[in-house]
């Protein structure tokens, strides 16, 4: 073909092209279309939910055939699809939560915001864990599983996002997730820890000074404490939130917003967002926070290149990202171990043409989880949330003025 990073980028847009047919054919189905919310960020969720897949989907390939260690590749553009794409994730939290840090500590629910979270986030993350204990289970019969206590602690510990130990004795258990709780592990931060604290800024800005003064402070201080990253690893994901925190920040000033939804701030997005994928290692220095910032900023500001991140099939992949994000690891183990006399037979050159089938069946097994896990999950945390707010003798407090 031509060539092995070329061929596994094209048949990484053919399998964003496959999954965006089987969106418009769930849609079809009957798969309920997201209502409301910003569709060019939930488009944008898709596309790097898949860019993920095609990721592991690269390291996968010499795992199989060659049996190399599990290790990030070396082309930037693959490794890119990887850590550029989970860097551009961070900064949609950034994005979506900043206006609750305008409204500051009186405006944020810690028991509502808990709630939420807790139930938007585990039962999908329950549904891919239980269905790697099953795979491990078909595999091998829990022949090599351990105590009971030890399986728990390993459990525990899958649930935390606080590493992927062997499970039922399996070694290579997190290879069957990608080992893509880290990331999570990092989300549960944001909420945990600097959500809070930029709401406590927020308040002691307001009326000194700009809101923007928040996040950009947020940015600087972190890129200051770089250093220290290797000590505290947050340290060095703080300014892709930041980055969404001020993308919000212009999102909410229309007349700037506007101009960067054209196609010509399109085109200088995609050109910025090329130029990251190609030359960038790491998503959190400044001039990859820089390419990658001006990509998402014209996103936050609505700019849906053409019409890609806002159509109907864009937006039920963004609706089934998270799992997508969450289980096409599993889907990847299936074919390169379970299905290893099937794809053994295709010359190793032709391999990237199984990426579009493997989005494919992502995309079916994540909208069946987001029907059955994910939306009732959502539901019954936001019946919750309102019990939570209403229940008598709970002190609410009412947000301040912008």
């Amino acid at each position: 073909m031509f060539g092995p990073v070329a061929d596994i980028l094209l048949c990484g847009a053919l399998a964003y092209a496959a999954a965006h047919v089987a969106a418009r054919g769930l849609v079809r189905a009957g798969f309920p279309i997201p209502a409301g919310g910003e569709t060019a960020i939930d488009g944008l969720r898709g596309v790097l939910a898949l860019a993920v897949l095609v990721h592991h989907a690269a390291i996968w390939i010499p795992v199989a055939r060659s049996g190399a260690a599990w290790a990030t590749p070396e082309a930037l553009p693959l490794h890119n699809l990887g850590a550029g794409s989970v860097g551009l994730f961070f900064m949609v939290t950034g994005y979506v939560f900043y206006p609750r840090i305008l409204g500051g500590l009186r405006g944020l629910d810690l028991g509502r915001l808990a709630l939420g979270r807790l139930f938007r986030l585990y039962p999908a993350l329950l549904a891919s864990v239980l269905l790697i204990l099953g795979l491990i289970l078909w595999r091998t019969g829990g022949a090599n599983a351990r105590p009971l206590h030890e399986e728990a602690a390993a459990l525990l510990r899958w649930l935390a996002c606080a590493g992927t130990p062997p499970l039922l004795g399996e070694a290579d258990s997190g290879r069957i997730n990608a080992h893509v709780l880290w990331s999570l592990r990092y989300e549960l931060l944001f909420y945990i820890l600097v959500l809070p604290a930029c709401c406590a800024a927020m308040d002691r800005v307001r009326g000194r000074a700009p809101t923007w003064w928040v996040p950009a402070g947020l940015l600087v201080g972190a890129l200051l404490l770089r250093p220290l990253k290797n000590l505290l690893p947050l340290i060095g994901y703080l300014p892709l939130f930041a980055v969404g925190m001020l993308a919000c920040e212009v999102r909410l000033r229309e007349a700037l917003a506007a101009r960067l939804r054209g196609p010509g701030a399109a085109c200088l997005a995609a050109a910025a967002l090329v130029l990251a994928a190609t030359t960038q290692v790491v998503p959190g220095k400044p001039a990859a926070l820089a390419l990658y910032g001006a990509f998402f900023l014209c996103v936050a500001c609505g700019n849906d290149f053409g019409g890609l991140l806002r159509s109907r099939g864009a937006r039920v992949l963004g609706a089934c990202s998270y799992g997508v994000y969450l289980l096409h690891g599993l889907v990847l183990s299936a074919l390169f171990v379970d299905l290893a006399p099937l794809a053994g037979v295709v010359p190793t050159a032709l391999l990237p043409l199984l990426i579009p089938a493997a989005a494919l069946a992502a995309v079916l097994l994540a909208a069946l989880v987001h029907l059955t896990v994910e939306r009732p999950g959502m539901r019954a945390g936001q019946a919750l949330a309102r019990a939570w707010g209403s229940a008598p003798g709970r002190a609410r407090l009412r947000p301040r003025p912008a």
